[in-house]
């Protein structure tokens, strides 16, 4: 009989749960470690900001609407009302673009449908599709990764020096930040014909991938005696602009971005869009671009599917045109 009343006390607390209450409970077992991530593993500190923001965002929204959210009020409408309220033009610079809006709209659904796993909620998961608008994005050449690796930095400071050489790093193995930033001797190892590899453990998916180390690889890791130095992302992402603008990596780009509902076209100095995560994008498309196929490159960056490569793959179509001419006698 008691063990009966505390189980009746424990589903009334869980029909208690608000939205909101429910998405500060996710979120601290997330940050405790007792949620893991869909795929099992602990929650790695993006996916937990990612989380926070997104609760952030919905509290504004709460605000906004002057009401507490209901799991009822979770439909179609709501969550077309909260893409408008993200992208409305009273946000400012804070107006967030169409990406930014997706990600939203899945932790949302992510946490209604974790919701009816625990037992808070009967609601349905509103089908309601907001696409992600494929941004362009931009990688590197050969002759620029060159050009940064040898620029002259001695105006500059020693994080700059350690920034490059780890964006270097993340352009040679094709990894995460989080991943190729933390690189120690005891990932890296010899096979007796002599070639380096390096295994890592990626932190966000705990996919195990291997890397064969290229020749700049090897040189940066020697220099660091095969333990990398630290250094956030946040500085990376700043220091390595700086780095590619004395590299002369100044080329104008034109982009799309979409703020507020609208799309805009934008021109910036390449060394301006670089990011920590160019790296990445620029490994795959220089391995694409060498020949490598998608399977041989999927083993490498550890992407889920080849759908989700196509993505970081950025080549322009004369790149891909060189590629298939020496590739087959067909062009000849």
């Amino acid at each position: 009989e008691e063990a009966r009343k505390r189980l009746e006390m424990a589903a009334r607390e869980k029909a208690r749960l608000t939205p909101m209450d429910y998405y500060a409970k996710f979120l601290n077992e997330l940050r405790t470690g007792v949620r893991k991530s869909d795929k099992g593993v602990i929650a790695s500190p993006r996916t937990i900001i990612n989380y926070q923001q997104g609760y952030n965002r919905l509290g504004d929204f709460q605000k906004y609407l002057g009401e507490p959210i209901t799991w009822e009020m979770i439909n179609r409408d709501f969550l077309s009302r909260y893409i408008q309220f993200l992208q409305s033009s009273r946000r400012g610079l804070d107006a967030y673009n169409t990406n930014t809006c997706a990600k939203r709209i899945k932790e949302v659904k992510h946490i209604i449908r974790s919701a009816r796993q625990d037992g808070v909620t009967t609601c349905e998961v509103p089908d309601f599709r907001f696409g992600e608008v494929a941004v362009d994005s931009i990688y590197l050449s050969w002759d620029e990764l060159n050009r940064i690796a040898s620029a002259d930095l001695s105006d500059l400071s020693k994080g700059h020096e350690i920034a490059r050489d780890l964006f270097l790093v993340g352009c040679y193995c094709g990894q995460r930040v989080s991943d190729y930033a933390s690189i120690t001797s005891d990932q890296i190892h010899t096979d007796p014909d002599g070639r380096v590899y390096i295994s890592i453990v990626q932190k966000k998916t705990g996919a195990r991938v291997e890397i064969p180390a290229m020749r700049g690889l090897r040189e940066i890791l020697a220099k660091y005696h095969n333990e990398l130095p630290t250094l956030s992302d946040q500085k990376i992402n700043a220091y390595i602009k700086e780095v590619a603008k004395v590299a002369g990596i100044d080329e104008v780009i034109e982009y799309t971005s979409t703020k507020g509902g609208r799309a805009h076209t934008l021109k910036s100095p390449k060394y301006e869009l670089i990011t920590s995560h160019t790296a990445r994008r620029t490994a795959a498309t220089l391995m694409y671009l060498a020949g490598e196929n998608s399977l041989n490159i999927l083993k490498i960056t550890g992407h889920s599917s080849d759908k989700m490569l196509q993505k970081y793959i950025r080549s322009t179509a004369h790149d891909n045109a060189r590629m298939m001419a020496r590739k087959s006698s067909y062009w000849d």
